[in-house]
């Protein structure tokens, strides 16, 4: 099984754009679609249809951070559903939203 992690962005609602993200020096990551999410780069070129894989998201508790992974959710569903793969298995890790020691 492959893994892949990101870090849902903050970027507060309407802030969240869409890029395209070339690689230089590495077709398989190369992506027609514009995404908020570079790992769904990694995610087209290295998930082979059929196989298993997880995102592990890590993810601030807070209202932007729960809107944009709902983004992230909807954009890796597409993105699957285009490439006749296997949604991945999402796990979620929740990171308090404070600068204490123990955070």
């Amino acid at each position: 099984m492959k893994k892949f992690i990101t870090v849902v962005p903050l970027q507060p609602e309407g802030k969240l754009d869409c890029y395209h993200y070339g690689a230089v020096g590495n077709p398989r990551l190369e992506m027609e679609e514009k995404t908020s999410f570079p790992i769904l780069t990694a995610l087209q070129g290295y998930v082979e249809p059929g196989e298993h894989s997880q995102l592990i998201a890590l993810r601030t508790e807070n209202d932007n951070a729960r809107r944009n992974f709902a983004i992230l959710e909807g954009e890796v569903q597409a993105l699957c559903q285009n490439r006749g793969l296997e949604v991945p298995e999402i796990v979620v890790l929740d990171i308090p939203e404070d600068e204490a020691v123990s955070t």
